[in-house]
C-alpha cells in the first residue's frame, strides 16, 4: 500500500500505479475534492483499478496511521 498524500492532479499516482502493475492500493488523498477530478479520468483512461481517492487531509484520519509501505508526500516551503 502506498499512500501519496498531496495527490492531485494525479501524474505520480498514476505513475506509482503502473509501476505496482496495478496490484495492491494506492490512496490518492488530496484536501482539493474539484482537483482530484482530473485523477479520476486519468484512472478511467488509464484503465486502473488499484488507485482510491480520499478528498480529505490525511492529517485527520486515523484510518491512514501505521498501514502504508510507503507514502508520497510533496512538501512546500
Amino acid at each position: 500500500m502506498v499512500i501519496d498524500a498531496r495527490a492531485a492532479p494525479g501524474g505520480k499516482t498514476t505513475d506509482i500505479a503502473e509501476l505496482m502493475g496495478d496490484r495492491g492500493t494506492v490512496w490518492a488523498c488530496d484536501r482539493s475534492a474539484s482537483r482530484l477530478k482530473k485523477l479520476t479520468q486519468n484512472c478511467d483512461r488509464l484503465n486502473l483499478q488499484s488507485i482510491k481517492i480520499c478528498a480529505e487531509d490525511i492529517r485527520n484520519l486515523e484510518k491512514f496511521t501505521n498501514i502504508a509501505d510507503r507514502v508520497l508526500l510533496d512538501v512546500l516551503v
